[in-house]
């Protein structure tokens, strides 16, 4: 019998890929899709000039540095070099996948105890990880065909079309190898979700600030540039993404390395213990809540202020000479108003990430001695949304306060402060109400919880990609982000704040009645 390290790869391989044999196909299908489709569109709105169309653009370079990267032939512009000012948003949902694949089958494995059982069996050390590793190849290999059919499908020469799917899928394979490094370090799946969350939001401000400005040095040091880095269309080269492989290849190393340092189920850095006896306030089921996801709120909260504080501070680097109509009025206006709708959006993701424990507690049976006790159900899902809104408020305050700090220094107006704090802590209903959804599907059926996410991620598209693939005003407004006006460039409405509030309270209060009517 072969009792190698790599005993049973095969079957743990062909296992993750019939268990995510909807998932896979489902994320890497809607990617490649949104090629020919976006570029279709984006023939409708340019025109019939489109270097006249970029042109217009030219006085908002520096918010376009931040936001799209690196950019080349913008000066001989075609629709094809138009549409490659999107790359950013391919690259983010390819990390975004890939991150959540190697955290499900390597975390999540563990954490369901399904590692320890296979592990019993004639299975090497290595072979768990190297099928989380290969089941990302395999996908990122899949996406990369299905990108390349799609942009030869817009014009891209077969050779063009190539370097463009590459460079996005071996930037999703530096996530995952990042992810699985990171999931030799933390001991919970979430906490590793989160870290290699961090490391996305760096490389994208470090890109960002790159581009603006900051040197060519930064760019460099962003996994997000290497891929534009290869001037596709332009000036192509392919030398560019030899630093994914080499640095995905050193990253792989070093999570195999350190995989055979820790025990099954436990990571290198161990949890910090808690006290012999518990303080009396614990007794209550919001002081259970809030010890559970106190440490997430915090390190959220850490996270979001300091993105704040960076994008805020990049106010001063867009100011100068930017044209007005793109950003709907006055352009500080328009950049703060824009930041705040992006920060809104990660804070959605950690509302909705705190609620999806409530899911893992109950699969887990950690639920049942609270509820076992004098809790109601009502207090213990309530007293959970509670804490998370709470901490959504707190998240979305703190990022405000980053934000408006790191644009009134920068712009020398102390004045914005105020602007730029309101501007994002008037959207906190549109967060709450994505909160109550999420209790009103846990409170009905805990695998109805994902349709939240999809809930978000319609949002995310409508906000930002909305007007360019001209939808039409009655699907934009199923969108829970469409309503509340577009602070500091459009005037404040109380009506849509009030509404949503009431909304939110409403949905939530029915997510828990379901909950006392269902089994648990």
């Amino acid at each position: 019998m072969n009792d190698g390290p790599l005993t049973g790869t095969g079957m743990l391989l062909r296992l993750a890929l019939r268990r995510d044999r909807f998932k896979l196909p489902l994320w890497t299908i809607l990617i490649a899709v949104f090629v020919p489709y976006f570029y279709g569109v984006l023939g409708t709105t340019m025109g019939e000039n489109p270097q006249q169309t970029v042109d217009e653009m030219a006085s908002a370079q520096a918010m376009l540095d931040v936001f799209s990267g690196p950019m080349y032939g913008l000066d001989a512009v075609t629709q094809e070099r138009y549409f490659l000012l999107y790359t950013q948003e391919f690259l983010l949902v390819a990390a975004l996948m890939n991150i959540l694949l190697v955290v499900r089958h390597t975390r999540g494995e563990e954490q369901t105890g399904r590692a320890g059982l296979i592990r019993a069996g004639a299975v090497g050390r290595h072979a768990p990880l190297t099928a989380a590793l290969l089941t990302a190849l395999v996908t990122n290999a899949v996406l990369g065909v299905l990108l390349t059919l799609g942009a030869v499908s817009i014009n891209f020469s077969l050779v063009s079309a190539l370097l463009f799917a590459t460079g996005i899928s071996l930037t999703g394979l530096v996530l995952a190898a990042v992810t699985a490094l990171l999931a030799q370090l933390a001991e919970h799946g979430r906490m590793v979700a989160g870290l290699a969350g961090v490391v996305l939001a760096a490389a994208s401000i470090v890109r960002g600030a790159g581009a603006a400005g900051g040197g060519d040095a930064l760019l460099w040091l962003s996994p997000l540039s290497w891929a534009p880095l290869t001037r596709t269309l332009v000036d192509e080269r392919w030398w560019p993404l030899a630093i994914p492989v080499l640095v995905g290849g050193a990253l792989t190393a070093a999570a195999y390395s350190l995989s055979v340092r820790r025990d099954v189920g436990a990571g290198l850095v161990p949890p910090r213990l808690g006290r012999a006896r518990a303080a009396a306030w614990l007794s209550s089921p919001l002081a259970l809540a809030w010890r559970l996801q106190r440490t997430a709120i915090g390190w959220w909260a850490l996270a979001l202020g300091l993105l704040g504080l960076v994008w805020g501070s990049l106010a001063v680097a867009i100011q100068p000479g930017m044209a007005e109509d793109l950003v709907g009025g006055d352009v500080v206006d328009g950049y703060v108003s824009l930041i705040g709708i992006m920060e809104l959006f990660i804070v959605g993701v950690m509302g909705l990430q705190l609620m999806s424990r409530l899911h893992t507690e109950e699969t887990h049976r950690r639920h049942l001695p609270a509820l076992a006790g004098t809790a109601s159900r009502a207090a213990w899902l309530g007293s959970w949304l509670a804490v998370t809104c709470g901490g959504i408020v707190f998240v979305a305050g703190l990022a405000a306060v980053g934000t408006a700090v790191g644009a009134a220094g920068s712009v020398g107006d102390p004045a914005l402060a105020g602007t730029a704090f309101g501007a994002m802590i008037a959207r906190v209903p549109e967060l709450l109400l994505l909160v109550g959804v999420a209790a009103l599907l846990y409170g009905l059926a805990p695998r109805w919880q994902g349709l939240a996410w999809a809930l978000l991620a319609f949002g995310m598209v409508t906000r930002f990609f909305g007007e360019a693939l001209a939808w039409p005003d009655a699907v934009m407004t199923l969108s829970l982000f469409q309503h509340i006006p577009r602070m500091p460039v459009e005037p404040f409405d109380a009506v849509p704040v009030l509404v949503l509030t009431v909304l939110a309270a409403g949905v939530a209060t029915a997510g828990v009645v379901a909950f006392r009517s269902r089994d648990v």
